[in-house]
């Protein structure tokens, strides 16, 4: 729009010193407050957990059947032994991913009924909100606040919190496994284990800092379209002749 009168400016354009130094953290409190609403659906976050518990122990499984293919099977030539336990193996993969599927469709069924809930708790919060809050505050921000901030709520418990979850479980059941299998080995295994958290830390930090970015575009894009696309903006945009300069 012309300039001074908007123009959809991202939350770190327009947030002030202190704004900033107040801005949320990921902290306990915050996260806490993110997982009361898996509270109502406790149970079926029990049943994922159970399932993706399943899940860790059928995907170990094939690996340790490998050994025995390889020891009791082809060194001994036995094929009805190695029959068995390739059909054996095929079968826990398959039964895992059978699982799998269950436990993706409770896990995303979870997700999709907590940001409704939080939709609505938002939605509900903002009718009440003074005139003030909406003239001080950028359109495009309250929008994306109410749409990919909240999807991005349900991508952490679909995807990072599943993620967590498995991989944990994975580790102890292979864990066990190990020390059965070779004692050595596992513990040199433990201690490898922890190098990979650096990469995977740093990584971390790299995309926690471009996702910001990236929601702060997503602010100017909604504040953008808010603007120049109402009713009012139009009559604006053409008033000025600003169609090239909003292009």
């Amino acid at each position: 729009m012309p300039p001074g009168m908007g123009g959809g400016m991202g939350r770190s354009n327009y947030m002030s010193p202190e704004e900033k130094a107040n801005a949320p953290k990921v902290t306990k409190a915050l996260l806490k407050r993110v997982f009361s609403y898996l509270k109502p659906y406790k149970v079926q976050l029990f049943i994922v957990v159970v399932l993706i518990g399943i899940t860790a122990g059928l995907n170990t499984m094939p690996s340790i059947l490998t050994g025995k293919i390889i020891d009791d099977g082809l060194i001994k030539q036995d094929f009805k032994t190695l029959l068995f336990y390739v059909l054996l193996s095929f079968g826990l993969t398959l039964g895992s991913s059978l699982v799998g599927v269950g436990q993706s469709f409770i896990n995303t069924w979870i997700a999709q009924h907590i940001t409704y809930d939080m939709r609505n708790q938002m939605f509900r919060h903002l009718q009440k909100m003074s005139q003030r809050f909406y003239t001080s505050n950028n359109q495009g921000d309250i929008i994306t606040r109410m749409t990919s901030d909240i999807d991005g709520v349900e991508k952490v418990i679909t995807n990072t919190f599943t993620s967590i979850l498995s991989n944990s479980i994975t580790l102890i059941v292979a864990l066990v496994a190990m020390y059965q299998r070779n004692w050595v080995l596992a513990t040199i295994g433990i201690i490898i284990v922890p190098l990979f958290a650096i990469p995977t830390r740093k990584a971390g930090q790299t995309r926690w800092s471009l996702t910001q970015k990236a929601q702060e575009k997503n602010d100017q894009i909604n504040g953008i379209l808010n603007e120049t696309l109402s009713v009012s903006g139009q009559l604006l945009v053409k008033l000025f002749g600003r169609e090239a300069y909003e292009y």
